[in-house]
């Protein structure tokens, strides 16, 4: 195993008194880590072109921590679902390569309703180069849906018909009659890459961290962002989330924040921060939809940081719509090169009627 990963776990364990309650799979496991290539049938093969999902999925079922083979493994579009207090590790060289499949909705890796579980290196290949099928958008590389306690470690996802990475809910309710969101979620390095509608979408969410994300050429089906932030209801979450260190390059948006189905008969809140956003070439650094849908005004505030967005083909930031539903919208310390009609500090304002200006000036604050 990685000596980083090592010693992270190793700290995880004596960092807290109560740790081994709370994640049980971390601290004194070590022993019954199961390796995948053991269970695998006689003659088995390491290039990829054998479907093991069978094998993967019982050895998930059975087992807390599995560490997958040192070569590439094919699995079809049923995906391989992750129980709670579990570890999947992945070697230097393991992929789970999905094998050419006609759905439009899959999750390679789903992780649907579950807590505690990590995944450790994931590297990810969808089926996109190959799929038989033009229509639907939904095939994820990990699927995260009203889970808590989730981190993903240094992953490496491509090609996937839909997100490389999806956090957010299924249809179920709280005690406060919202929908459950996916709460305690960390996800630290990943590199996501070519894939088709999103590189990472956050749709409901509680105390999610995403740090040192690199997220490039984004293409397929709309909107092609790096990160999207895009909850699908006024009763979803979208509190505590921080998002730091982030570069995206080549999509058509680097990040997006669309709100405007959180607006509503509830008096939703807000509260995202994000630090250190680079974009290089995208189409559009940062892009905030309108607001189109009847209801009360956001609370809250996004708190956009220390961002520099260079090479944009048609703006560094841009309204598509007025903006009287939004939250507060801080922008601090943030530069925008090469633009050409400067509003402040080199922002260039994609739609400059009198309407959005004003809507703007009420929700936006450039610092």
């Amino acid at each position: 195993m990685n000596l980083k990963i090592l010693f992270f776990l190793f700290v995880l364990c004596i960092s807290s008194p109560t740790s081994r309650d709370k994640n049980p799979i971390l601290c004194g496991y070590s022993q019954n880590r199961i390796y995948v290539e053991n269970l695998l049938p006689k003659g088995y093969v390491k290039d990829g072109s054998v479907d093991y999902t069978n094998v993967i999925q019982k050895a998930l079922n059975e087992h807390d921590y599995i560490i997958l083979p040192n070569f590439p493994v094919l699995v079809n579009d049923t995906g391989l679902k992750l129980k709670s207090n579990s570890v999947l590790e992945f070697q230097d060289k393991s992929i789970l390569e999905l094998k050419t499949s006609t759905k439009d909705t899959y999750n390679i890796l789903e992780i649907h309703n579950v807590e505690n579980v990590q995944i450790l290196n994931p590297n990810i290949v969808g089926d996109r180069v190959n799929h038989l099928g033009k229509g639907g958008e939904h095939g994820m590389g990990i699927a995260i849906r009203s889970s808590k306690n989730i981190k993903i470690l240094n992953a490496n996802i491509k090609n996937c018909w839909g997100d490389g990475i999806y956090i957010g809910r299924l249809n179920q309710f709280d005690k406060e009659g919202m929908f459950v969101p996916s709460e305690n979620i960390n996800i630290e390095g990943a590199h996501l890459e070519r894939n088709r509608r999103n590189a990472l979408s956050l749709t409901s969410g509680k105390n999610i961290i995403i740090r040192n994300l690199i997220a490039i050429n984004t293409n397929g089906t709309a909107p092609m962002a790096g990160i999207d932030i895009e909850p699908n209801a006024n009763k979803d979450y979208l509190e505590g989330v921080i998002l730091e260190n982030i570069l995206t390059e080549n999509n058509r948006y680097g990040i997006q924040l669309c709100l405007k189905k959180m607006v509503g008969v509830r008096n939703a809140n807000v509260d995202v921060i994000i630090n250190n956003h680079i974009d290089n070439g995208s189409k559009v650094a940062f892009r905030i939809d309108k607001f189109d849908r009847a209801g009360k005004q956001l609370n809250g505030r996004v708190k956009v940081v220390n961002a520099k967005w260079k090479n944009n083909q048609k703006a560094h930031l841009s309204f598509a719509g007025v903006q009287d539903k939004s939250s507060k919208v801080v922008f601090s310390n943030v530069k925008g090169i090469k633009g050409k009609q400067i509003i402040k500090d080199n922002f260039v304002l994609e739609n400059n009627s009198t309407r959005i200006r004003n809507s703007i000036s009420d929700r936006v604050t450039f610092r």
